[in-house]
């Protein structure tokens, strides 16, 4: 299904006077520009036909050719930097664009795939960044860039790993002016701190199967989003509880002394074939990372199952059985 997926990456070439480490106060966001998720949406109206037609419709190229030229601020965290390969000695930076409740329904998604948040892909890709910039930036760090709409181009971002739900057409942003915000790492247990793990589960003996995602924060608040795989849009099932916040906190200290921020991005090597997969995520602040765990690659660390496990029972998964289940 997602070899025919339209990737909307959106392309920003680098300002000579950006500073990606600056701190000071980013632009006020302008009411009236074009925000990304409007962007996005528009993609999903245009393209709910992509898989059996293979094209858009194409009022969607009038769209974007209207966006040209136009100022846009937008943010996110950056998910990757790659070296450009045209010897300009300047870099490709993907920007993550999805946010905890980010939830697309869009016919031709996969069913593995349908109302789970894709952290660590990049939706953005920063173009021409320069080396001293890159050099401030981490990955996971949330940053406020500023630029304005050139042009759109499929050729880009084969380099970094761009989310699968949007592939392959990319808009080119000049002008950009970047704001990151402080990387430092604080382990304190606060009410915006959120770990998140989803997993694909299926039961094959009962036909059950289903993606479930879980979201924990600081407070104590648990989120809990089930949605059956199905070839058709399904709503997603969600629940919420409250946990101890000192379950909590000990959780996030399994975090610290994994040093998950530390850990690969993605393990996905195929030592053997047919395992089951998740993945997780944790936000402190301003700093975030998500990492992808295929449990048919060996290298994967013990302690990151761990984890996974420990998110399952701070949350009491068993409180949220699936429907067929109950």
């Amino acid at each position: 299904v997602t070899a025919f997926i339209l990737c909307l990456v959106v392309l920003v070439g680098s300002g000579s006077a950006a500073q990606a480490g600056r701190t000071q106060a980013p632009p006020t966001t302008d009411p009236d520009q074009i925000d990304y998720m409007d962007f996005r949406r528009e993609f999903f109206t245009a393209c709910a036909k992509l898989i059996e037609e293979q094209k858009c419709d194409p009022d969607f190229n009038a769209y974007t050719n209207a966006l040209m030229g136009k100022a846009i601020t937008w943010q996110g965290w950056v998910s990757d930097v790659e070296k450009q390969d045209d010897n300009s000695g300047h870099y490709l930076v993907g920007i993550d664009m999805d946010d905890f409740d980010t939830m697309d329904d869009w016919p031709p998604l996969s069913w593995g795939y349908e109302g789970v948040r894709r952290i660590g892909f990049a939706d953005v890709v920063l173009r021409d960044v320069q080396a001293e910039q890159v050099a401030e930036l981490r990955t996971g760090q949330h940053v406020v860039f500023t630029g304005r709409l050139q042009g759109t181009d499929t050729e880009f971002g084969r380099a970094i790993a761009i989310d699968f739900i949007t592939s392959g057409l990319a808009v080119v942003v000049d002008q950009v002016d970047v704001f990151a915000a402080d990387p430092t790492i604080d382990f304190t247990l606060k009410p915006t701190t959120v770990i998140t793990l989803s997993r694909p589960t299926c039961h094959i003996m009962d036909n059950n199967c289903y993606t479930y995602h879980l979201v924990v924060y600081g407070d104590g608040r648990v989120i809990y989003k089930f949605r059956p795989w199905e070839n058709k849009p399904v709503a997603p099932l969600i629940k919420t509880a409250v946990v101890d916040v000192e379950k909590v906190r000990a959780l996030l200290k399994h975090f610290e002394n994994a040093h998950y921020f530390g850990l690969q991005d993605n393990y996905s090597h195929l030592s053997f074939t047919d395992a089951d997969d998740a993945t997780t995520s944790l936000t402190l602040g301003t700093m975030r990372k998500s990492i992808y765990h295929y449990y048919g690659d060996t290298s994967a660390p013990d302690v990151l199952t761990e984890l996974e496990k420990l998110v399952d029972e701070t949350a009491n998964i068993a409180q949220f059985a699936p429907p067929s289940s109950q």
